[in-house]
Order: C-alpha cells, then structure tokens, then sequence
C-alpha cells in the first residue's frame, strides 16, 4: 500500500496556484482523455497542457458554474438518500436522518505508489461525523470508506446514455479507487434539478492495470 498525502490548495483562493500543480502530473479528470474516450480533447492536446504550451485555464460557462455550486448541496442530500427510493430523501431529511456519510477533501491526494497522479475527489465516504481525515500531514486512509463522484445533468443527455453512462465517468471514478486504495464508489447525478439517483461502482483491476499503463506510456514514452 502506498502512502496518502494531502497537498493543501484551494481552487477558489489560489486559483493559479492550482492551475500550476495540475500541469505538475495527471488528474483522474485526465485519464479519459489518455484513454481516448474524451470527444472534446485528444491526448496530444493534454501533453501540450502538461508542457504549458496550450493554457489550461478556463472560464465557467453556465452549467459549469451552477454545477460547481450544487456539488455541496447534492453531495449532502446524498447523506439522506438510501440509494432506491427517490422519495426516501424528502423522508430522511425531515426526519433529519442521514443513511450515510461523505467528507470534502480540500486538496489534492497524492499516492507514493503513482508518484505522478493526483487526486481531488468530490467526496470521501466516511462511517462517521467524527471520522479524521489528516494526521501529522498524511491521510487516514482506514477512515475512507468510498469514494462519491458529483455530476449535475439535464434529461436529455441522460436520454442519450442507452449503452451506459459515458465512459470517461467510470476511467475517472476507478482512477479515484484504486489511488485513494478503496474498493467501492458511487456517481451520484442531480437530473434536471429534480430528480437524484446513483450508480455504484466496485474497483475492476483490469481496468486499473488499463489505465496505469496508459499512464506510464504518457508520461514516460519518447514524444520526438
């Protein structure tokens, strides 16, 4: 087992400062990319990125903008939901009952076995309020439990889901369980604002030993 680590940056006060470490190694965002399963970027666009020739920088366009902010409201209505029943959120919540547990992590993670990944999940998913995440500068990796990934998506872009969600969803879920070195994890998506639901997922090492080698390939293969 590797060691956990976190890097103290915050995206929303050093925003620079974040934009330099992503260029620093890959993020589990980049890994559909490498894997060929992003239709907005290629694999040689990311190595300009990492080289700094293309700009990385961004700025929100509308759903990004609503979407970074419902990420702690969707997050904490993912505590009352029991993962089947839609309703059981509106029931939980009034009974003030959570069904389960997630934590924000401010950071990135880093694992001392992928030297060159780092990690920056929505959530970690914790069995208790009290559960420590950071001891003397490293993680408690016994206390995580599961990993949540938050997507917020419009009807009609689920619609057009019918093989399964897309893959760079799943590339980047099981890059967060197999670096953060945890067996289960869940997307949970906010459909049209109104409707939640989730999609567990469990580490699928071939799949893992899939995306380390394109990893290593990128990062240590001859460009000339």
């Amino acid at each position: 087992m590797g060691e956990l680590k976190l890097i103290n940056i915050d995206k929303e006060t050093n925003y620079e400062e974040w934009l330099s470490f992503r260029q620093t190694g890959l993020g589990a965002s980049d890994v559909g990319t490498l894997m060929g399963l992003n239709p907005y970027k290629s694999k040689i666009e990311l190595f300009y990125q990492k080289l700094g020739l293309i700009p990385i920088k961004q700025d929100e366009n509308i759903p990004m903008f609503y979407g970074n902010r419902l990420e702690e409201f969707v997050a904490n209505m993912w505590e009352y939901y029991d993962g089947e029943d839609p309703e059981s959120v509106i029931r939980n919540y009034a009974a003030g009952t959570k069904v389960r547990l997630c934590k924000s992590i401010n950071g990135y993670i880093t694992n001392s076995d992928y030297p060159h990944l780092f990690l920056s999940p929505d959530r970690v998913m914790v069995d208790k309020e009290t559960d420590k995440m950071v001891y003397s500068g490293k993680l408690i990796s016994k206390n995580f439990k599961g990993v949540l990934e938050v997507k917020t998506i419009n009807g009609f872009a689920s619609k057009q889901w019918e093989g399964g969600i897309p893959p760079s969803y799943v590339t980047q879920l099981q890059t967060y369980l197999f670096g953060l070195e945890v067996e289960y994890g869940e997307i949970v998506f906010l459909e049209d604002s109104r409707k939640l639901w989730t999609i567990p997922m469990e580490l699928n090492l071939n799949l893992k030993d899939k995306i380390v080698s394109e990893m290593n390939e990128f990062l240590y293969r001859d460009w000339e």
